[in-house]
């Protein structure tokens, strides 16, 4: 089941890759959302989801799906570069910000009946964010009651540009063909009788009329030809304007229904994917306790036979005398390495019972060998072994430092004179550092 669960999501996520390629962003939304339903810890799709809505002006929404990638697989994750570009170009993402925020504004002012201001708030929208989709469809919406079909076009044509699946677009772009198509239909059967009475009324005065007729015609002509504009200006144009608008607040209203429509089937998915993730997620709770119980055991069986290795290996350098490297792996040891009786009594018979012990024989020897100059390297690691066990012995470091001025590291031989002038200037060996200080050239 887990399995089948596992290559449904690689598929949605193969189908939004291909539909992203081909700028169906919409599309690619779609399935990259039904593949995290899935899988939420699909990284690829997660990032790629980020990239799509930041192509379509949502930044906020890209952020949130790179920061949740980012928690699911800290290292090698593109998303990390993702979020530094937008953190990187703060102007940017405050002018995208308040987009969005003006976006909304219009929306309230839209609703309640200021499409004027609404009009005017979401020009500035689209100039401060050309790809801000939402932005584009309701100004387009807003011209297209305005009967401004041909800017409402522009503002689609660009929304295909980068989104060729916005099927939202693509229906206003239908209903300004059918509403464009309607425009010049028929002319008006009253218009077009007077138009008729104009052009007959237009009369050739014959031969030898006085000229008194002559003007009276053509005051006629002139009275039909005001009576017809009147009556094309009051009657005809109002009844046009009048069904053109009714005819748009139609096609309008039942996209609103249709949109509404898919509103409310998409909950009623969602409910029952809600449902479907709360299912995946206590199996995979299950899973992940089972997993994590199983490397949990593994690890402290690792740990433990890995610490009893390190103790026979110290126990057969203890016993053949070797005290430098007993001591020089002291830091590797504590009492609550393993939890063992055994390993502890272990550790305190090596490294407590007999602490002074292998101090007092890495010094004495590494003292031994400094002084009279014989096997000059060997000293130098029996004292630094010393250290190790006693950090703030100034003695050990001094005679070191004597090591390395008899071995020629004049350099190494001052750095720890100098040190315990600095830091122990109160002990027998800080005159002695002096003197030697003063020894070398």
């Amino acid at each position: 089941m887990y399995k089948r669960i596992i290559r449904t999501a690689n598929a949605y996520y193969n189908v939004g890759l291909s539909r992203a390629q081909v700028r169906d962003l919409t599309g690619a939304v779609d399935a990259l959302s039904r593949c995290l339903e899935l899988n939420k810890r699909h990284v690829e799709a997660r990032n790629l989801l980020g990239l799509v809505y930041n192509e379509m002006g949502e930044t906020v929404l890209a952020l949130r799906e790179w920061v949740l990638s980012r928690s699911y697989r800290a290292q090698s994750n593109p998303a990390e570069r993702y979020i530094r570009d937008v953190q990187a170009n703060q102007n940017h993402f405050e002018l995208q910000m308040q987009g969005v925020e003006k976006y909304n504004q219009a929306v309230h002012q839209a609703q309640t009946g200021g499409a004027d201001l609404a009009m005017v708030t979401l020009k500035r929208v689209v100039q401060t964010n050309p790809n801000l989709l939402r932005a584009h469809l309701l100004l387009a919406l807003l011209y297209m009651q305005e009967k401004s079909y041909s800017k409402a076009g522009k503002l689609l044509t660009h929304v295909l540009m980068i989104d060729r699946g916005n099927a939202t677009a693509r229906r206003y772009q239908q209903a300004i063909r059918e509403l464009q198509h309607k425009a010049p239909e028929t002319v008006d059967p009253v218009e077009k009788n007077l138009r008729q009475t104009a052009r007959a009324e237009v009369v050739i005065p014959a031969y030898g009329v006085a000229a008194s007729s002559y003007l009276l015609n053509a005051l006629y002509v002139l009275i039909g030809v005001a009576i017809g504009i009147l009556a094309l200006y009051f009657l005809v144009i109002p009844g046009k304007e009048k069904e053109y608008a009714a005819s748009a607040q139609q096609q309008i209203n039942e996209i609103n229904s249709e949109i509404l429509s898919r509103d409310a089937q998409i909950a009623e998915l969602q409910r029952t994917i809600e449902a479907l993730e709360q299912d995946k997620a206590d199996i995979q709770g299950t899973v992940d306790d089972m997993n994590t119980a199983s490397n949990e055991a593994a690890d402290a069986r690792n740990k433990m036979v890995a610490a009893y290795d390190k103790a026979l290996n110290l126990a057969l350098i203890y016993a053949a005398g070797d005290i430098a490297t007993v001591a020089e792996q002291y830091p590797n040891y504590t009492p609550e390495l393993v939890d063992s009786d055994s390993y502890r009594q272990f550790y305190n018979y090596i490294y407590v019972q007999n602490f002074e012990y292998l101090y007092a024989s890495c010094f004495n020897e590494g003292q031994r060998r400094a002084n009279e100059g014989f096997e000059l390297e060997f000293g130098v690691r029996l004292l630094e072994a010393a250290r190790v066990l006693k950090p703030d012995s100034s003695e050990a470091i001094f005679w070191e430092g004597v090591a390395y001025h008899r071995i020629g590291d004049l350099g190494k031989a001052r750095e720890l004179y100098q040190k315990v002038i600095d830091e122990y200037p109160n002990s027998a060996e800080a005159p002695q550092a002096v003197a030697q200080i003063a020894q070398i050239p």
